[in-house]
């Protein structure tokens, strides 16, 4: 069998280490992760290999040549401009007429290649995705499969409340060439996001993967691959050393000299021909590359050096990333978290805090503190979005930095569109706006910015109507939250989101030749009043009754209650025929609404409407949840149906079970591979259909360690059981 292995990526998130190498060249343990991925499928046979290359080729290619060195055989597909991990197959099409093997050049791992080709021979699919079980995968794309192993759906990088599997999709596939029928050669495609999906009819199965695997796709990654291979936990280990101390885990390379009086704490690595004065101390969890000197009274530890490194004595490394050929100057100190490009030159007496990273090439004068964002691009690892479309600004942990930030990577993900800003009106809110707008204009985007208070919906409104993207802040205490909307007025979609984060996190510069304007609007408030009018909410609406609600004094009370986070409407029996009075919460701030239930507060999603009217309702075109409470009232108006349908929704059986944390993807799995296949749909949660218009979802609740279960079935008593059957299955999934 062949192998295509795709080292065509830059690795924007490893920047600076990637600055000048191609990502499949960071070493581990003095030695390309590449070099790993072409050893792993040599030992199991597969010796003639084509290496996908864009990025730096030139690097690669020199490293490995022909492959006769590594004992195989290399045929380079090179793109010259990126074509994705699916686009960049095509150029191998002439030379793959059999099944063949696909692998990412970043990631390690030592899945049995054996078992994996049988599995795939055995399932008789077009192909197979080595799936990798992770108690966290919202980093990465999950895959819901049936317990035949056949794949029902994907989700790539999902949030919390929509990880419905385990498994993950650890980058590794076995095509059959028919493959090349749904890959375009006019555009850049990508394996997950664009093929994947394409072949779910013609069937795809999953090999469950057993063994090592990593992705070293962030410094945190990187490091903690580098950890696993000091410690054993995996046997990757170069043949070049010289174990001199196996108790210890203290590995040193040839010609190294270890002065006397040095203390070496393992697991560690000392890389060929370095020196490493007396009075030193290097601590456990450390690589050293070749051909580098420590000076006397130095420590380090828990850091990966590349080669050539020349540390003067007295220095601190904590924690650290140095590329290759840097120079650390005597009494300077890097924190834990902090990474050097390649040939940074500290001149002495240097402190990095933490998590600071130091652009290749440069040169920091003597007794310089890198502490703040501009001067080294410093960024916490931590997610930017706290929640669907929301992040949260600590005035106590430098929020207004974090603003000037976040506008940054919003103008790289975005560009250089126009952003709607509005606020609650308090202080903090204001000031946040202030900060995060004028960031934004000097990055060249227009602002238009709401003079008056306004609620979400609002803002919202405003970026439907305009098609203008937007930006709200409240405020609570110390912490202030902005929330971003896209020019549909929708929360922000998980790919922009995850494009944000990445802009963030690798701190992308933007540059701009003007100011983006600023424009002053007010009146959002009282148009947007005008729309609700028109969807049929309110007294006097051309297009449907008050519903028993004086909208003179809802629209009052709309606003001044939406500051205090949610408001009620009810619905009186006496403007229907018949049926209870309906009561609905809405929460703009957290973006829910919910039905009063005679069980507990039932919510109202798209999802959720489509099952209660059994997928005969059309959503308007805005789903924001007063837009999906306007529909609804419309279509009561229309058709008293539908309120008999709402309030034997309001029957609905409702309770929560509480699931260990981090266990709720494994549950969800097992839950699936329960019930039959065609009982089941995926959307916001499990919907398991029970026939005649009874059905249960189940799904994880936002920030929480619970499981919702809602039941509605035509006799209410029904779905009290049926939520009893489902929660021991929950607490026995937990076992």
């Amino acid at each position: 069998m062949k192998a295509v292995i795709l080292a065509g990526g830059m690795g924007t998130r490893l920047q600076p280490l990637t600055s000048r190498l191609p990502k499949p060249m960071v070493p581990l343990l003095n030695k390309p992760v590449l070099e790993y991925v072409v050893e792993y499928l040599q030992q199991y046979g597969v010796t003639d290999i084509l290496m996908a290359l864009c990025w730096k080729s030139s690097v690669i290619e020199e490293h490995f040549g022909d492959g006769e060195e590594f004992g195989v055989k290399i045929t380079y597909l090179k793109e010259k401009t990126p074509l994705g991990t699916a686009g960049c197959l095509q150029l191998g099409e002439h030379l793959l007429n059999e099944a063949f093997l696909v692998v990412s050049g970043d990631t390690i791992s030592n899945f049995d290649l054996h078992a994996a080709i049988q599995s795939h021979k055995s399932s008789d699919c077009i192909g197979t995705v080595f799936g990798v079980c992770k108690s966290q995968t919202g980093e990465y794309g999950s895959m819901i499969t049936h317990s035949s192993g056949r794949i029902l759906n994907f989700m790539e990088k999902p949030y919390r409340t929509e990880v419905y599997s385990e498994y993950i999709n650890a980058g590794m596939y076995i095509f059959e060439p028919d493959v090349f029928h749904y890959i375009s050669s006019d555009e850049p495609q990508d394996i997950c996001k664009d093929i994947l999906p394409l072949l779910l009819e013609r069937g795809i199965h999953m090999f469950k993967a057993k063994g090592y695997w990593s992705d070293i796709g962030s410094h945190s990654d990187y490091k903690a691959a580098q950890f696993d291979l000091l410690d054993g936990i995996v046997d990757l280990s170069p043949k070049c050393l010289l174990n001199t101390d196996s108790k210890n885990k203290i590995c040193i390379g040839e010609g190294a000299v270890i002065e006397k009086g040095t203390v070496l704490e393992g697991p560690l690595l000392i890389g060929k021909g370095t020196i490493i004065e007396k009075g030193c101390k290097i601590g456990p969890y450390t690589a050293i590359g070749e051909g580098s000197h420590i000076a006397a009274g130095s420590r380090i530890e828990g850091s990966i050096c590349w080669s050539h490194q020349k540390i003067h004595s007295c220095t601190h490394v904590i924690g650290s990333v140095l590329g290759s050929f840097c120079e650390i100057k005597a009494f300077s100190v890097l924190n834990n978290g902090s990474v050097l490009g390649e040939n940074v030159v500290m001149e002495g007496e240097n402190v990095v805090k933490e998590h600071v990273r130091v652009w290749p090439a440069t040169r920091v004068a003597k007794g310089t503190h890198l502490e703040d964002t501009f001067s080294a691009k410093y960024f916490p690892e931590k997610e930017v979005f706290c929640s669907k479309g929301r992040i949260d600004f600590s005035m106590e942990e430098g929020g207004t930095i974090k603003a000037v930030k976040l506008a940054q990577a919003f103008s790289a993900a975005c560009g250089k569109t126009g952003v709607i800003a509005a606020s609650d009106g308090s202080a903090l809110s204001a000031l946040v706006t202030n900060l995060f707008t004028d960031s934004l204009r000097s990055f060249g985007c227009p602002i238009y910015l709401e003079e008056d208070p306004v609620p979400p919906s609002a803002l919202r409104y405003g970026c439907y109507k305009f098609h203008r993207m937007g930006a709200y802040a409240f405020s609570a205490g110390q912490v202030c939250s902005i929330l971003l909307f896209d020019g549909a007025g929708q929360v922000l979609p998980a790919e922009m989101e995850k494009s944000i984060e990445s802009h963030y996190s690798k701190a992308t510069l933007v540059s701009s030749k003007i100011t983006g304007t600023k424009t002053r609007i007010s009146g959002l408030a009282k148009e947007h009043d005008h729309s609700l009018r028109s969807e049929g909410i309110g007294e006097g609406s051309s297009s449907g009754p008050s519903y028993g609600l004086e909208m003179d004094s809802l629209s009052y009370r709309f606003y001044r209650d939406l500051m205090e986070e949610s408001f009620i409407v009810k619905l009186e029996p006496a403007d229907f025929s018949k049926g209870p009075a309906l009561i609905f919460r809405l929460n703009e701030r957290e973006q829910t609404l919910e039905l009063k239930g005679a069980h507990g507060d039932l919510p109202i999603t798209p999802s959720i409407i489509s099952e209660i009217f059994n997928h005969r309702f059309k959503l308007s075109e805005v789903e924001t949840p007063i837009q999906l409470l306007a529909s609804l009232l419309k279509e009561i108006e229309e058709d008293s149906l539908h309120k008999e349908k709402l309030c034997l929704y309001s029957k609905a059986a409702c309770q929560h079970v509480s699931c260990r944390s981090g266990h709720e993807s494994r549950v969800l799995s097992r839950l699936i591979s329960d019930e039959e296949f065609d009982r089941i749909r995926l959307s916001e949660g499990i919907n398991i259909h029970h026939g005649e218009g009874n059905w249960t979802r189940i799904a994880s609740l936002k920030n929480e360690s619970v499981l919702s279960i809602i039941t509605m079935d035509q006799r209410p008593e029904e779905a009290l059981k049926t939520n009893e059957v489902y929660s021991k299955k929950i607490k026995h999934f937990q076992k």
